[in-house]
């Protein structure tokens, strides 16, 4: 019992899996996966780290905010060719 509370614990707490075998003792991680199970709170706590991470990924490389997104307006394209202007879309 205590192996696998120390196992899950672990998991949970974001220590990774090769690092736990290697507390445990564990020659392969396989092992380690018997005792440290992956927990619904740590599954959410993931996917919110995920969401986070791509958020902020798009905060940094989009400059389009959402009321621009959704905004109706029809916006004329001009589209250039060597410079010079062409058409208007």
């Amino acid at each position: 019992m205590a192996r696998h509370t120390f196992g899950t614990m672990t998991l949970s707490a974001g220590i990774p899996i090769e690092s736990i075998a290697k507390m445990m003792g564990h020659a392969s991680i396989s092992s380690t996966q018997v005792y440290a199970q992956v927990t619904d709170s740590k599954i959410s706590e993931d996917m919110d780290r995920l969401i986070d991470k791509y958020k902020a990924k798009d905060k940094n490389t989009t400059n389009v905010n959402m009321e621009a997104a959704t905004d109706t307006k029809t916006i004329p394209l001009v589209v250039k060719s060597n410079g010079r202007k062409e058409e208007t879309v």
